[in-house]
Protein backbone atom coordinates (compact mmCIF):
# COMPACT_ATOMS: atom_id res chain seq x y z
CA UNK A 1 0.00 0.00 0.00
CA UNK A 2 2.99 2.56 1.07
CA UNK A 3 4.39 1.74 -2.94
CA UNK A 4 1.04 3.04 -3.90
CA UNK A 5 0.47 5.86 -2.19
CA UNK A 6 4.43 6.92 -3.46
CA UNK A 7 3.50 6.20 -6.34
CA UNK A 8 -0.05 7.93 -6.51
CA UNK A 9 -1.52 5.07 -8.13
CA UNK A 10 -5.09 4.63 -6.81
CA UNK A 11 -6.10 1.48 -8.39
CA UNK A 12 -2.95 -0.26 -6.55
CA UNK A 13 -3.72 1.29 -3.28
CA UNK A 14 -7.83 0.29 -3.20
CA UNK A 15 -6.63 -3.44 -4.24
CA UNK A 16 -3.96 -3.18 -1.36
CA UNK A 17 -6.86 -1.70 1.04
CA UNK A 18 -9.27 -4.61 -0.21
CA UNK A 19 -6.82 -7.43 0.02
CA UNK A 20 -5.80 -6.16 3.84
CA UNK A 21 -9.67 -5.98 4.55
CA UNK A 22 -9.85 -9.71 3.14
CA UNK A 23 -7.53 -11.25 5.48
CA UNK A 24 -8.43 -9.03 8.41
CA UNK A 25 -11.87 -10.88 8.55
CA UNK A 26 -10.43 -13.83 7.58
CA UNK A 27 -8.84 -13.56 10.38
CA UNK A 28 -11.64 -12.69 12.95
CA UNK A 29 -13.83 -15.20 11.20
CA UNK A 30 -10.94 -17.83 12.31
CA UNK A 31 -11.42 -16.73 16.05
CA UNK A 32 -14.77 -16.89 16.09
CA UNK A 33 -14.97 -20.17 15.08
CA UNK A 34 -11.84 -21.72 17.31
CA UNK A 35 -14.03 -19.88 20.28
CA UNK A 36 -17.16 -21.92 19.31
CA UNK A 37 -15.37 -24.48 18.83
CA UNK A 38 -13.63 -24.46 22.04
CA UNK A 39 -16.70 -24.13 23.86
CA UNK A 40 -18.46 -26.97 22.29
CA UNK A 41 -15.57 -28.93 23.15
CA UNK A 42 -15.69 -27.65 26.68
CA UNK A 43 -19.40 -28.39 26.94
CA UNK A 44 -18.89 -32.01 25.82
CA UNK A 45 -16.26 -32.55 28.68
CA UNK A 46 -18.50 -31.52 31.35
CA UNK A 47 -20.94 -33.15 30.10
CA UNK A 48 -18.46 -36.06 30.07
CA UNK A 49 -17.54 -35.50 33.69
CA UNK A 50 -20.88 -35.22 34.74
CA UNK A 51 -22.13 -38.92 33.23
CA UNK A 52 -18.84 -39.92 34.84
CA UNK A 53 -20.15 -38.63 38.24
CA UNK A 54 -23.24 -40.19 37.72
CA UNK A 55 -21.71 -43.21 36.83
CA UNK A 56 -19.90 -43.34 40.40
CA UNK A 57 -22.77 -42.57 42.32
CA UNK A 58 -24.99 -45.58 40.77
CA UNK A 59 -21.51 -47.80 41.40
CA UNK A 60 -21.38 -46.59 45.33
CA UNK A 61 -25.25 -46.62 45.78
CA UNK A 62 -25.46 -50.02 44.17
CA UNK A 63 -22.47 -51.21 46.53
CA UNK A 64 -24.21 -49.67 49.32
CA UNK A 65 -27.22 -51.43 48.62
CA UNK A 66 -25.10 -55.08 48.57
CA UNK A 67 -24.30 -54.17 52.02
CA UNK A 68 -27.52 -53.79 53.27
Amino acid sequence: MKIAEETSDNMMKEDAKVSFGMANASMKWNEHITGILKEIEGNKVSMENAELADEMKEHDQEAEDEDN
